[in-house]
C-alpha cells in the first residue's frame, strides 16, 4: 500500500478539492500538489513571474504574464505532469512551500499567458527550458510554457509542452526522423496511426494533432517510411537513472501477501504501473452476482459512470490500461482491453462466488516494427490509474 503521507493517491484526492488561491501559502495546505516525503519537487507558477537576482541562468532571463488559468485548469496541467512522471522520483505542486518533509526543490516551471527571455519576446516557439538544468543551484526557473501563440493552445497541448519542456531540463532531446535519399531529417517526430485509428507519438517529439493520442516515453524504435528515429536514447532508463522510480504499491503475484478488497460501494483505489514489467493485484472476495469494476488513467474524464474515450488530461497519459480477473488459482477468466479508451471495464459481469484477482497492466498495442510503424508496445505504456467499484 502506498505511505499514508502519500497524497499522490488518486485524481479526487490530488486535485478535485482547491483552496481559492492554490498558489498562496495559508493554515490550509493546497491540494494542487503531488508531495511526496523526500522526493523532489517542481513549482509550477501560473500567475505570472520575471526571474530574479537568484534564478538568472549563466546567459537567460525567463518571464511569464499572468496565464489567467481557473483553477481547474490548473489541475489539469498537474495531472498531465504527474501522468507523465508518475512512475519517477519527481513531484509537482503550485505551492511554493509544500508540505514538511518534502524533498529538494527542483526548480520552476512558469505556465503563462507570454513569455520572454531576457525581455525579448518568443514569438515562434510554445516553450523553452535550460537543458540539464533540474536541481542547479544557478538555472531556476528551469522551464516555461505559453499558451498565447499564433493559434491558442489547448490546455491539453499546454499540459504536453510542460511534460516535454521538464524532460529537457533531465537531459532528455528531441525525438526525430534520420534523413532519408528524398526526404530531410525532422527534429521533431510527429507520431503515427495505429491499426486501430489511435494516434502515437513520443513526448519528445511533436505536439500532439487529432484525437485519441497516446503520448509516451520512447527509446526510438518507431519507423516511418523505412527512416528510423533520429535519438535512439532510452528515455525511461535515462530518467530512472537520474531520478529513481517510485516504489512498487501493489503486488504483482498472487501468491503475495495483499489485503482483501470489498466490492461494490463506487470507492476506489489507486496506483501506479512504473515499468513494463509491473503489474498490480488485488484479491476479491465476491459474493456472487453482477460485478462491475473499470479502471482508468489517473485525471480521465468521466461522464455518466464511464470515461469519456481521450479526454483533456487523458491525452496526456501514455498508460493504456488491461484489466483481467483471474480465477483462485491464477487463470484468466476474463480480459478487458478496449482500443477506443485507454481505461478498461466490467459491466455487469456474472461471477459465482468466490476469491478473484483483479490484475492491472500498461499494454500496447499493434507494433513499432516494420517499414512503417503500426502501433507501440508496452515500453512505455506507464502512469498512474485508478480502479474504481473496490474499496
Amino acid at each position: 500500500m502506498p505511505a499514508a503521507s502519500d497524497i499522490r493517491a488518486s485524481h479526487d484526492q490530488r486535485f478535485g478539492t482547491w483552496i481559492t488561491n492554490p498558489d498562496t501559502l495559508t493554515t490550509a495546505r493546497p491540494s494542487g500538489n503531488s508531495i511526496t516525503a523526500g522526493i523532489p519537487w517542481v513549482h509550477v507558477d501560473f500567475d505570472g513571474h520575471v526571474t530574479g537576482p537568484t534564478e538568472v541562468t549563466t546567459s537567460s532571463r525567463y518571464a511569464t504574464t499572468n496565464s489567467g488559468y481557473t483553477l481547474d485548469q490548473r489541475r489539469q496541467v498537474l495531472e498531465a505532469l504527474d501522468s507523465a512522471y508518475a512512475p519517477f522520483n519527481v513531484r509537482f505542486t503550485t505551492d511554493p512551500n509544500p508540505l514538511p518533509g518534502a524533498g529538494y526543490y527542483a526548480g520552476k516551471l512558469l505556465i503563462g499567458a507570454t513569455m520572454t527571455r531576457n525581455a525579448a519576446p518568443l514569438s515562434s516557439v510554445p516553450g523553452i527550458a535550460r537543458s540539464n538544468s533540474f536541481g542547479g543551484t544557478s538555472s531556476n526557473p528551469i522551464a516555461a510554457v505559453r499558451w498565447n501563440t499564433r493559434t491558442p493552445l489547448t490546455v491539453n497541448e499546454v499540459g504536453f509542452f510542460a511534460v516535454h519542456e521538464i524532460g529537457h531540463t533531465l537531459d532528455l532531446r528531441h525525438k526525430g526522423l534520420l534523413a532519408s535519399s528524398t526526404e530531410s531529417a525532422e527534429e521533431y517526430y510527429g507520431g503515427h496511426a495505429t491499426t486501430a485509428g489511435n494516434r502515437w507519438f513520443p513526448y519528445m517529439g511533436k505536439a500532439p494533432v487529432g484525437t485519441n493520442v497516446f503520448p509516451q516515453w520512447s527509446k526510438g524504435d518507431y519507423f516511418k517510411n523505412g527512416r528510423a528515429a533520429s535519438n535512439a536514447v532510452d528515455e525511461v532508463a535515462a530518467l530512472t537513472a537520474r531520478l529513481g522510480l517510485r516504489p512498487d504499491d501493489f503486488p504483482d503475484l498472487i501468491t503475495s501477501t495483499m489485503p482483501t478488497r470489498s466490492v461494490g460501494d463506487g470507492r476506489f483505489v489507486s496506483g501506479t504501473i512504473s515499468t513494463r514489467t509491473d503489474v498490480d493485484i488485488f484479491r476479491v472476495q465476491w459474493n456472487g452476482g453482477p460485478l462491475s469494476l473499470r479502471v482508468d488513467p489517473a485525471g480521465a474524464v468521466m461522464g455518466a459512470g464511464t470515461q469519456t474515450a481521450f479526454g483533456a488530461t487523458d491525452d496526456i497519459s501514455g498508460l493504456n490500461l488491461q484489466m483481467d480477473i483471474l480465477r483462485s488459482n491464477g487463470t484468466v477468466a476474463f480480459t478487458s482491453s478496449p482500443t477506443n479508451s485507454k481505461g478498461a471495464a466490467f459491466t455487469d459481469l456474472n461471477l459465482p462466488a468466490g476469491t478473484y484477482f483483479v490484475r492491472v497492466d500498461g499494454v500496447g498495442e499493434g507494433a513499432f516494427a516494420g517499414f512503417n510503424s503500426t502501433g507501440f508496445d508496452d515500453y512505455g505504456s506507464l502512469g498512474g490509474y485508478t480502479l474504481s467499484g473496490l474499496l
